[in-house]
């Protein structure tokens, strides 16, 4: 009896172990395979270049592919040559790092300046990042590890060996990044992350962070950089070369551009930006594409150390005045330094010889010019490199007081068009005529009825006073200029809302519009 029992306790016992291990069996084949990220501690060693990491905890990482991305070592048999090295799987766990959403690339910028697509892990998320694009991420903390998933293909002489693996490095919030190549020439690609630095001198690179594509023109060339990419473009060193953004006017609804010039320096990493200005009228603002230098940063004047004087060392004496010539038909002259002065006078390029008007100091900033006092008594003229161009370093010029300083008056908003006189409009005297002239363009325009000239700022009004009849007129700005007559009936108001427009769709020729 004792050993029937012992046997039937046996049988039991081999029964149930049976179910226990089918059982076991089945949840295996129904649980997928969990690859983790590999240690920032393993990464580290698989690189004698990589950053110092403290920390050894691993981060498992949920795959959607079986596909497990693993070291391969000596020991192990290697993948034929020609396989390709394993890929990162994808990440599906939710991300604290987030994108921006607007597609222009702010917070911590990285930038990826290889032909390939690149793969990195930062706080929670994988990011596939194209070639020549950037992508800009929100930090939640100050500092942060990026992994970057890194291959590098060797052929010792006996034979050949891959190896994968990620690549810590520290990360700053709201710095600015580069994946680089940092192989040798002949070499297969090694992925490095850097901070960006500046050009070379016969280069300047411009990074678009506009959100969208953008074109630049510079020299005969047109570079249309897309949205995150940035842009390698040649230049001279010295002097510093002229580069054309655009330059829009939506002007209820209806958009015309032009180019304007800024400079364009070698050796300087630019972020090409967007300002938008809204203008107090439905559907209407001005669009200015603007470059703002990133690296190398803006050098801040110094202390002045005080030095011993040479007895025999005599100071260069600063020139009290400069030669400088007028790059437009008309300029206006200013009771101060700056838009917010009254106009008193203005200089024309007929009155002067070679457009020639000698200038006697200087706003701090170099900005705005004094003229001499026979142009005008406490004029200033201001000097934008597209408007005047002076011989010598505007910089080395005395800083000129303001001895007029009248202020220009607070303008009101410019009335809508109308053909007809309406009861708020003004109404020509007797046996007279009026033309109401608006700038209904982003950049200043010279307005002339000869012998009289304006200059009308961006969306500034004029009324004059003619007499019935044809009335002759041009208009011009540094690029554009046209002539066009009306004929005035008497008592009649008429409204001319100057712009310039492409002769034809996507022509570079812009005509007078009115």
């Amino acid at each position: 009896m004792r050993y029937m029992r012992f046997v039937l306790t046996f049988l039991i016992a081999l029964i149930l172990g049976g179910w226990v291990l089918a059982l076991a069996a089945g949840l295996a084949s129904h649980i997928p395979y969990l690859p983790t990220l590999p240690s920032v501690a393993y990464a580290a060693s698989s690189r004698q270049d990589a950053p110092p990491i403290t920390t050894t905890q691993e981060t498992p990482i949920t795959a959607t592919t079986p596909t497990p991305t693993r070291p391969i070592t000596g020991e192990e048999t290697p993948p034929p040559a020609a396989a390709l090295p394993a890929t990162p799987p994808a990440v599906t766990v939710d991300a604290t790092a987030a994108i921006t959403e607007t597609g222009i690339p702010s917070g911590t910028i990285i930038a990826n300046r290889t032909a390939f697509t690149v793969t990195f892990f930062l706080e929670g998320q994988t990011y596939r990042l194209q070639a020549l694009r950037s992508v800009g991420v929100a930090l939640p903390r100050v500092t942060s590890v990026l992994a970057l998933y890194n291959c590098e293909v060797s052929r010792p002489p006996d034979r050949a060996e891959t190896e994968c693996f990620w690549d810590p490095y520290l990360l700053q919030r709201d710095g600015f990044y580069e994946i680089v190549n940092g192989a040798a020439a002949g070499k297969p690609a090694r992925l490095v992350l850097q901070s960006a630095t500046a050009p070379p001198a016969d280069q300047a690179w411009i990074h678009n962070r506009t959100g969208h594509e953008e074109t630049v023109i510079y020299g005969d060339r047109l570079y249309e950089i897309p949205a995150g990419a940035v842009e390698e473009i040649p230049v001279q060193a010295q002097p510093a070369q002229v580069a054309y953004l655009r330059h829009c006017l939506t002007w209820k609804g209806e958009t015309v551009c032009e180019w304007l010039p800024r400079v364009l320096a070698g050796g300087v990493y630019y972020a090409l930006r967007e300002s938008v200005t809204p203008i107090p009228m439905p559907n209407s603002r001005i669009t200015l594409m603007v470059l703002e230098r990133i690296l190398p940063p803006e050098e801040k004047p110094s202390a002045a150390v005080a030095t011993p004087r040479t007895p025999t060392a005599t100071p260069t004496p600063a020139p009290s005045q400069l030669t400088c010539r007028l790059q437009v038909q008309a300029l206006n002259v200013r009771s101060g330094p700056g838009l917010q002065y009254l106009v008193i006078s203005a200089v024309r390029r007929a009155d002067h010889p070679g457009g020639e008007v000698t200038v006697r100091g200087r706003n701090p900033a170099g900005t705005w010019l004094a003229v001499d006092e026979r142009i005008a008594p406490g004029g200033w003229i201001s000097g934008d490199r597209a408007l005047v161009a002076c011989d010598g370093d505007v910089m080395a010029l005395p800083i000129a007081e303001i001895t007029d300083g009248r202020l220009a008056p607070t303008p009101t908003p410019a009335p809508s068009p109308a053909v007809t006189p309406t009861p708020s409009q003004p109404v020509p005297p007797p046996g007279k005529a009026l033309l109401i002239v608006h700038n209904a363009f982003g950049r200043d325009i010279t307005f002339t009825i000869s012998p009289d000239v304006w200059i009308l700022k961006p969306g500034e009004s004029i009324t004059v006073i003619r007499d019935p009849g044809r009335v002759t007129f041009s208009a011009s700005t540094p690029f554009h200029s046209g002539n066009a007559e009306v004929t005035l009936k008497e008592g009649e108001t008429r409204a001319l809302w100057l712009h310039f427009a492409p002769k034809t769709p996507g022509s570079q020729i812009y005509v007078l519009k009115y």
